[in-house]
């Protein structure tokens, strides 16, 4: 679809957030320059796309700045608010040490779409603010809502045995990660 015509911008911005991934699962950072490649391509096709906007402002956050990240979450928020705008803006929040706003953001994604993402995003807050309890409820919504896939399955459980791990339960950590 990205190259056959008629050319558009959320096919390239679809494009860019694979190399996302894929740069997280294989552990190689030289797919954040192809996802660069095909965000900067998306937008030369349109500069106003939401799709391609969002892929931008993923990649901030990846490349840690956490400011254009933040700002350019925001400005998604306001134009087209979707749970993937609201979980980039909990995590930028987060970074830049408003926890507040970060909460508020992940609530917004998990009222737009309760699936595994938010509730992990909803589980870090909870454990953050001092609700171990609440941290692992969340984390097991997080289990439930996730889809029935491997890989999602398999990041939930990897979430979930830190969250053991930096309580100090090193015995539940190893389940999990089992």
């Amino acid at each position: 679809r990205v190259r056959a015509p008629p050319r558009e911008a959320r096919h390239l911005a679809a494009l860019a957030q694979l190399f996302v991934r894929k740069a997280r699962d294989a552990e190689d950072p030289a797919f954040y320059a192809q996802a660069e490649d095909a965000v900067r391509r998306a937008l030369d096709l349109d500069a106003r796309s939401p799709e391609a906007l969002q892929a931008r402002a993923l990649l901030f956050l990846q490349a840690h700045r956490f400011r254009d990240a933040r700002d350019a979450a925001r400005a998604l928020v306001a134009r087209s608010p979707n749970a993937d705008a609201f979980g980039i803006l909990s995590d930028a929040l987060l970074e830049l040490g408003d926890y507040d706003g970060s909460l508020d953001a992940a609530q917004s994604m998990i009222d737009l779409r309760p699936d595994g993402a938010s509730y992990v995003r909803a589980a870090w807050l909870r454990w953050l603010h001092g609700d171990v309890t609440g941290a692992f409820e969340a984390m097991d919504l997080a289990q439930d809502a996730a889809p029935r896939v491997p890989e999602a399955q398999a990041w939930i459980l990897s979430q979930r045995g830190y969250l053991h791990w930096a309580m100090g339960q090193l015995d539940e950590a190893a389940r999990a990660y089992e």
